[in-house]
């Protein structure tokens, strides 16, 4: 009989750890808020820049980015929207073109150095990303960055609390 209660005391004790962890697996988690973060780029003769962006507490008012559903503390969010605007300039080797294509590509996403651990992070560009440009004329691209629930502890420590970084490619082709 006192063999069946210390079976019975320890699968309750096994429960009460195992909810503990599970609540405390996002506690601490990437860094990142859900207000626009901006940056301007500036194109000239259609030649491609590409940009580099850190989301960590100080580009991002100190908020914390966790996977859609895990949003329990006050700041923490479930997605973080960065913007950039972007200029194609005039200059001497843009005479007589009025338009062109414009695009962004992503690439180089990494967490803490390390290219996105198990596909965790995921960066999208808006739908309403324009496709043209008119020669000195802005336009604004916006993509949002989100997480992935990880599928376990191993996962979760090789993003929680470490910056994402990712490079972004703007082209402009003349028409």
């Amino acid at each position: 009989m006192k063999k069946r209660g210390l079976v019975i005391s320890l699968l309750v004790l096994l429960a009460v750890i195992t909810s503990g962890f599970t609540y405390a697996f996002w506690a601490s988690s990437v860094v990142g808020n859900d207000t626009d973060v901006t940056g301007t780029v500036n194109i000239g003769s259609g030649e491609a820049v590409t940009v580099s962006m850190t989301v960590n507490e100080t580009t991002t008012a100190g908020q914390i980015l966790v996977p859609a559903g895990f949003e329990v503390d006050p700041g923490e969010v479930d997605a973080v929207t960065v913007s950039f605007t972007v200029k194609w300039n005039d200059d001497a080797a843009l005479d007589g073109i009025a338009d062109a294509t414009v695009a962004a590509l992503v690439s180089n996403i990494q967490v803490d150095g390390v290219a996105n651990p198990y596909s965790l992070v995921t960066i999208t560009p808006s739908v309403s990303n324009p496709t043209t440009i008119a020669l000195n004329a802005t336009v604004t691209f916006s993509f949002v960055i989100t997480l992935t629930e990880p599928a376990n502890a191993t996962q979760y420590t090789a993003v929680a609390g470490l910056p994402i970084t990712f490079d972004i490619n703007f082209s402009v082709t003349p028409a």
